[in-house]
C-alpha cells in the first residue's frame, strides 16, 4: 500500500507499507506492526491498534435538549457523560443502523430524522479508530433504556464542553459541529 499526501508546502509525500503483521488478536481489538518505507527512504515499524468503527448520536428533542448517558469509560477509570453510541457490531449494514440501535439500547428512544454530522479519529496516531457522528430529531420514548439518560439545554451542554466535562471526542465533534451549523444558519460569522 502506498499512502500519499501533501505536505505544508504542497511537495507529494509517499508512505509506503512494505509488510503487516498482527501481532496480538483479540475480541474488541488486534494490534497490527506495519514495516514501512518513509519519504527519506528509510523503514520504520508502525504499530498501531485496528478498532471496529463506532458511532456517537446527537439526540435532541423537542424542546432542544440534548439526551446524554452516563457510561463508564475503561481506560480512564472513571464514569463519563456522553452521547449515547457504541460499536457498530457485525451484524449492523453499517453506521446507521448501529447508530439507530445503540441510541434505542442506551436511552428506550427512537427518531424520526438522522442526519450524518461526520466522523472523528480520536487517537489516530495509536488507531485507526473512526466514529461517526450522527444528529437525530423527531424523537420518541419507545422503551427503557439501558442507563443513566440525562437531558441538559443544548447550550449547556456546549458549555459542559467547554469547560471538559464531556471529554469524550466523538460527543464534543458532534455538539461543536452542530453549533457551527446553527451559527452559520443564522448568518453569524464563525471565528
Amino acid at each position: 500500500m502506498v499512502a500519499e499526501f501533501a505536505d505544508g508546502a504542497g511537495a507529494l509525500v509517499v508512505w509506503q507499507r512494505l509488510t503487516t503483521e498482527v501481532v496480538r488478536r483479540g475480541e474488541a481489538f488486534d494490534v497490527v506492526e506495519d514495516v514501512v518505507l518513509r519519504p527519506d527512504g528509510e523503514r520504520e515499524v508502525k504499530a498501531h491498534v485496528v478498532v471496529r468503527p463506532s458511532v456517537a448520536v446527537l439526540a435532541l428533542d423537542e424542546r432542544d435538549r440534548v439526551l446524554l448517558t452516563r457510561q463508564w469509560a475503561y481506560p480512564h477509570r472513571c464514569t463519563q457523560w456522553r452521547l449515547p453510541g457504541g460499536p457498530v457490531a457485525p451484524a449492523d449494514a453499517g453506521p446507521e443502523e448501529a447508530a439507530r440501535r445503540e441510541l434505542l439500547g442506551r436511552t428506550g428512544v427512537e427518531a424520526d430524522g438522522w442526519e450524518r454530522v461526520g466522523v472523528v479519529h480520536g487517537a489516530d496516531s495509536v488507531t485507526d479508530h473512526a466514529e461517526h457522528l450522527y444528529l437525530a430529531t423527531g424523537l420518541r420514548e419507545r422503551a427503557e433504556g439501558g442507563g443513566a439518560v440525562w437531558r441538559p439545554a443544548f447550550e449547556h451542554a456546549l458549555e459542559l464542553v467547554d469547560r471538559g466535562a464531556i471529554p469524550h471526542a466523538g460527543s464534543a465533534h458532534a455538539l461543536l459541529a452542530v453549533a457551527l451549523r446553527r451559527t452559520r444558519q443564522r448568518g453569524l460569522e464563525v471565528v
